[in-house]
């Protein structure tokens, strides 16, 4: 549980977390129907976050103690990179490593409410209303999402959705659950959150089209500190380890509903 993760459903990465009392430098590459190991990270993370592809991807963030280091993989292999801007854990993440975007978070004491954008060094951008961490996110550096986490005072949920248009955070409807340490996959106009505390574990999923949120069908074990941004679209997301009772490695693909155009030519004569 608690580690980062990015990519596709059929392209997908996962690295650090915690398989028990110990804290890992795994790195984990899914390729749709198994798991391969990657590089290790350069030392353990927890509670840290991540973005962009298989091949191309930045994690950020440890929790215990917390930190401002991030790590850059090529595919292969981390290096270290440009630190973000203040220590962090629990971040909100969108985009890829030459346009990527980081929000929120926990500094272990205190939540921050601060944006920063990434092209491979830190640019400030718009702060969020309010600080909030452990929230869901999706979509890119211009055009994210981030729903529900935890306020402030780490024990009032919220369940509000913020967007960001590249400069400005604004709100918008509320998700149908309220709650935090969710998964998030999609694009600012069609998000798929899934799982998370409410304080108790859900599977509960919702669908975010921009406006407002509808139920999904309910993920088949419900889990919480899963693996987060997988799946490139809202209809194809991937959920990944975190914890029930205990901690879990089971894998959950989801397939959302999808429509066609049902065309006929029709002729006269």
């Amino acid at each position: 549980r608690s580690g980062a993760s990015f990519g596709i459903q059929t392209a997908a990465l996962m690295c650090g977390g915690t398989t028990g009392p110990a804290v890992t430098t795994a790195t984990e590459e899914y390729g749709g129907t198994s798991w391969t190991s990657g590089g290790a990270l350069p030392s353990g993370r927890r509670n840290n976050s991540a973005f962009g592809i298989q091949t191309a991807a930045v994690t950020l963030g440890n929790l215990n103690p917390v930190d401002a280091t991030i790590d850059v993989y090529n595919g292969s292999s981390w290096t270290g990179g440009t630190s973000y801007p203040s220590p962090n854990s629990n971040t909100g993440v969108a985009g890829t490593t030459t346009a990527g975007l980081v929000w929120g978070g926990d500094q272990d004491p205190g939540f921050l409410s601060t944006t920063n954008e990434y092209g491979g060094s830190w640019t400030a951008g718009g702060a969020l209303p309010a600080a909030r961490s452990n929230a869901a996110c999706a979509g890119t550096q211009k055009a994210a999402v981030t729903v529900g986490g935890r306020s402030p005072d780490s024990t009032t949920l919220v369940n509000t959705a913020l967007e960001y248009d590249g400069t400005n955070w604004s709100s918008s409807n509320n998700d149908l659950v309220t709650r935090y340490n969710a998964g998030g996959a999609g694009i600012q106009t069609s998000a798929l959150i899934f799982g998370g505390q409410t304080p108790s574990v859900t599977a509960t999923a919702t669908l975010y089209d921009g406006t407002s949120f509808v139920t999904q069908p309910s993920m088949g074990t419900a889990r919480f500190l899963q693996t987060q941004g997988l799946g490139a679209t809202s209809t194809v997301a991937l959920a990944a380890a975190g914890q029930t009772t205990t901690r879990v490695g089971t894998v959950e693909e989801f397939t959302g509903e999808t429509t066609a155009a049902n065309i006929t030519d029709v002729t006269t004569s």
